[in-house]
């Protein structure tokens, strides 16, 4: 068998092996061919959420020229509500009100406090962003722990207090339940504690169904040197290669799945999709460093965690900068990201301004299934 004969069959049987040919083919054209391996071997295995009917995506005002904002500007969201809305029951999607099963529990804030003016209660009920059915999900490509294959998981956040440390850890939360659809029924609107100041009131996203498509997801242009990826991102060293790379993974990441499979020469979409992500790279905004951030806020104050000996071990009589870079290295080593969710006009989810939630897990509560103990970050432009 030829081997180009060979390497289209593999293609053709495995989305991932095409997925990788596609990639090494807008790198070459992208002028980074000596670095095709690189970025081969760091590219991460993800899955993409889609709207099942993106058609339907409402037209975006587009970013000023010079801008710099990469990201496509958004409208302003629409008016939310459920009446009228088509929702399948058990499907993965965003907003509208979550399939549960019986005896679930709706998160709620746990204490009642005042923060830059406004009151948080407890007992208010979080707004449902997301639910995953994981039975829809295909396998990752080499996925070090993976999903579960069965049962569900629902996102909790609230966007009217935008949690950015460790006091905010009951703004968000991840239920996860083995439930198949034929377990599950609508839930109702919660009732409890409103909110006062300027705060919104409890919120019902839109809904937008989502089906996962296989992609490969490549480190953002900011991601940190240190992480010793052997990147083109330095412009000191390489100013075209750097900005090569990043007009690239631009073109790979906001394109969507349908862009990787095009060619780096065509015209990119008018209409980048939100990055909704199901493992992977996150797509960055603002700093690469949400795995510290994830570990320093679920740990006790003045402790090192349980990445404590990790640390103490790899720098034995270092300074304490070099305690932070390997807390850094072992944080990374020790968080992924669980799910990513993106702004969505049609779903009228506003993160901050056009930002994304990224829910990331340890592996080993991944492999646990211990999904309450996901930890939020929030970015924005």
């Amino acid at each position: 068998m030829a081997p180009n004969e060979a390497a289209y069959r593999e293609a053709s049987s495995d989305p991932w092996a095409a997925l990788r040919g596609d990639l090494r083919r807008h790198v070459v054209e992208a002028g980074l061919g000596r670095h095709a391996e690189t970025l081969l071997g760091v590219a991460r295995p993800a899955l993409r959420l889609v709207a099942v009917d993106a058609s339907e995506r409402a037209p975006a005002v587009p970013a000023a020229s010079g801008s710099g904002d990469s990201r496509r500007a958004r409208s302003d969201p629409p008016e939310t509500g459920t009446e009228g809305s088509v929702q399948t029951s058990g499907r993965t999607r965003l907003g509208g009100l979550p399939d549960v099963p019986d005896g679930f529990r709706w998160p709620t804030r746990h204490r009642t406090r005042v923060r830059y003016g406004d009151r948080i209660e407890a007992g208010a009920p979080l707004p449902f962003v997301a639910q995953i059915n994981l039975a829809e999900l295909p396998p990752v490509d080499g996925a070090e722990t993976p999903l579960p294959t069965r049962g569900m998981l629902w996102f909790f956040y609230d966007a009217r207090f935008l949690a950015y440390d460790a006091d905010d850890a009951d703004g968000f939360r991840v239920v996860y339940s083995e439930a198949g659809p034929d377990d599950l029924r609508r839930a109702e609107v919660p009732e409890g504690p409103g909110t006062s100041g300027d705060a919104d009131p409890f919120e019902v996203f839109d809904p937008v169904v989502l089906t996962p498509r296989a992609e490969l997801s490549l480190p953002s242009p900011n991601t940190d040197p240190d992480r010793g990826l052997g990147l083109p991102l330095n412009p000191v060293v390489d100013e075209d290669e750097s900005e090569a790379y990043y007009e690239m993974v631009e073109r790979w990441d906001l394109g969507g799945t349908e862009a990787q499979g095009s060619t780096a020469a065509d015209e990119p979409p008018t209409l980048p999709p939100p990055v909704h992500r199901v493992m992977g790279w996150p797509f960055l905004i603002q700093n690469d460093d949400m795995e510290a951030e994830c570990e320093v806020s679920t740990r006790h104050p003045g402790v090192l965690g349980r990445l404590g000996d990790a640390v103490r071990s790899a720098t034995a009589g270092g300074s304490r900068e070099d305690q932070g870079r390997a807390f850094e290295r072992v944080a990374r080593d020790s968080w992924q990201l669980l799910l990513q969710v993106d702004s969505d006009d049609d779903a009228g989810m506003m993160w901050g301004d056009s930002g994304l939630l990224y829910f990331w897990i340890r592996k080993d509560d991944l492999a646990a299934r211990r999904f309450e103990r996901v930890w939020c970050v929030m970015q924005c432009c």
